[in-house]
């Protein structure tokens, strides 16, 4: 006995599959655009020099890092809502699970790359006086892209 597949089915439930396909876009592009620039912003503060902000972000990272996304999810849309007492989407809820487990990933990657910038480009940065700002933007950035 020869078994086909037969997805004629489907063409009754395309209006569901077509809105799910979209929502999966949205949700894709939003937490690639936050959590990356989240993880930016994480593996600048955690290359400074203040130590309690590099171990709370530290903390932060190795969470997010080590649990399940699947786990995250959970505790996001049923905790975060009693926790804080307000109510939160499902859209809501799947954007900031995903956004902040984006920016924990994407922080570590970031971290590397800027440590990957020699320490004689700083001590160059320091040496013809510029301030901190000119030496992230102009000398580590476009080294550690």
């Amino acid at each position: 006995m020869e078994k086909t597949l037969d997805f004629s089915i489907l063409g009754r439930f395309i209006d569901a599959l077509a809105l799910g396909l979209w929502t999966t876009i949205k949700l894709t592009l939003l937490c690639i655009v936050l959590g990356t620039t989240l993880g930016f912003v994480i593996g600048l503060l955690r290359s400074g020099a203040n130590k309690v902000v590099r171990a709370a972000l530290g903390f932060y990272v190795e969470l997010f890092r080590g649990t399940p996304v699947l786990i995250q999810l959970f505790w996001i849309f049923f905790c975060l809502p009693l926790i804080l007492g307000v109510e939160l989407s499902n859209f809501v809820s799947a954007t900031i699970a995903l956004t902040l487990y984006m920016g924990a990933i994407t922080s570590e990657t970031f971290r590397a790359s800027l440590r990957s910038v020699g320490r004689e480009q700083l001590d160059a940065c320091v040496a013809l006086g510029l301030p901190r700002r000119a030496q992230v933007v102009n000398v580590i950035m476009p080294q550690a892209v």
